[in-house]
Parts: C-alpha cells; structure tokens; sequence
C-alpha cells in the first residue's frame, strides 16, 4: 500500500476533499479561491466538514482560546520518490498571523502520522510544511529564505507545491 492509502484509510471520510473540488483551496464564507498544482499524488483534507467536534475531549473555544484551532487544510502528498510531504494551510483573506493555527496543526498531523504508522505497520516520517496564505501579503521570492520555522507566507491566485519541496 502507498502512504496515501494508509493515511486515507485511518482519516475520517467526511473531512476528505475529493472530485474537482480538491484542486483549490477555498475558505468557506470567504472569496478565498487558490488553484493547486502539482506533479504528486494529494489528498486534502478541511477537518470543519466534519459536523462533529474535532476534539470533543476539550473545554471549548470561548473558555480558552486557541485550544481547538488547527488550520484550515491539510494536504497530504506523495511525490516522485514516493516521499511523504504534509502542507498544513492556513487561508486568510487579510493579514490575520496563521501561525498559531499552523503550530497547532503540525502536533495533530504528528499524531495522524504516528497513528498511521501504528495500524499500518509503517515507518512513515513526513516533511512538514506549514503555508500562510494571504491575498494582502506580498510573497517572499527567494524560496530558499521563504521558511522561518518550516513555514512559508505566499500569496497568489496559484500554490505550486513543487516549489515548497525543499
């Protein structure tokens, strides 16, 4: 089985975006619209379509802040060299700061990971990328110097992903 397969087999179905839809990224109740495009194999997941809390375990949002905020996607791809790559993506329509939502998704996608590998009898050990998007941020163009913490601030009406693969 490929990591895509295992990671599709442990992950809710209801959060999974498919069809044509799983070629952008679009935030719900926003004019937010970005047009993926890549080489790999992708999954995307959005964990708000889901009608259930995300983690019923916890207090909720109003009694302590940014406890159950995680980014708005999850993408899960596997590329050329069938290398696991996570982009974890966090759509703003204005200069909002996506890195709490980033941070907080990267230790869930830890433990999607660690429990993919568990029931899968895996050893998968991803990239993790985490992408702010804006529509008011202007991009950084060196791609080398995009990251500060494994996390990049783009901008655009496209995200090449082949361009965080690095």
């Amino acid at each position: 089985m490929s990591c895509l397969s295992d990671i599709q087999k442990c992950i809710h179905q209801d959060a999974l975006i498919d069809g044509n839809a799983k070629n952008f990224l679009e935030e719900k109740g926003t004019n937010t619209k970005v047009q993926i495009q890549t080489n790999g194999q992708y999954l995307q997941y959005d964990f708000e379509k889901i009608k259930q809390p995300l983690f019923p375990f916890f207090k909720k949002t109003t009694e302590v802040k940014g406890l159950n905020a995680i980014a708005d996607k999850i993408l899960f791809l596997e590329d050329n060299k069938g290398l696991l790559w996570v982009f974890i993506i966090e759509l703003k329509e204005n200069k909002g700061n996506p890195i709490h939502q980033i941070v907080a998704t990267n230790h869930l996608i830890e433990y999607i990971i660690n429990s993919v590998n568990r029931i899968c009898k895996s050893n998968y050990k991803p990239n993790i990328r985490g992408i702010g998007y804006s529509r008011l941020v202007r991009p950084t163009t060196k791609l080398k110097t995009i990251y500060k913490n494994n996390i990049a601030f783009v901008s655009g009406d496209k995200l090449i992903l082949s361009n965080y693969l690095i």
